[in-house]
C-alpha cells in the first residue's frame, strides 16, 4: 500500500481531528527517535507485546530465549530499534 500505516497516517487523522472531534488548526508532528536496549531490555520488550503474549507460554519463553540469544549473541549485546511517534495538537471549537 502506499499509505502510511494508520498510527502514523497524519492526513487521515488530521482529517478524524477536524471533523469527527471538531477540533481547529489540527497539526501533526512525526518524531523520530531511536531505542537502545541490552538483552535483558529486549526480552521485556518483546514480552509486553500482544502478538508475544497470545502465545502459549511455553512459546512466549521459547521466543523470548531466542530474541535474547539473538541481542547478545548477534548484536553484541546492544540492540537499536527506530520508532517514529505521531504527535497531534489543535484547539477545541467555540
Amino acid at each position: 500500500s502506499d499509505r502510511p500505516s494508520f498510527e502514523i497516517d497524519t492526513d487521515a487523522w488530521t482529517h478524524a481531528l477536524n471533523v469527527g472531534a471538531g477540533l481547529t488548526k489540527v497539526e501533526a508532528e512525526l518524531v523520530p527517535w531511536t531505542a537502545r536496549f541490552d538483552p535483558v531490555q529486549v526480552r521485556a520488550f518483546h514480552a509486553s507485546l500482544i502478538s508475544v503474549r497470545r502465545r502459549p507460554p511455553d512459546e512466549q519463553q521459547a521466543l523470548l530465549d531466542e530474541l535474547e540469544r539473538i541481542a547478545t549473541d548477534t548484536f553484541g549485546g546492544r540492540v537499536e530499534r527506530p520508532f517514529v511517534t505521531a504527535v497531534y495538537t489543535g484547539m477545541r471549537a467555540g
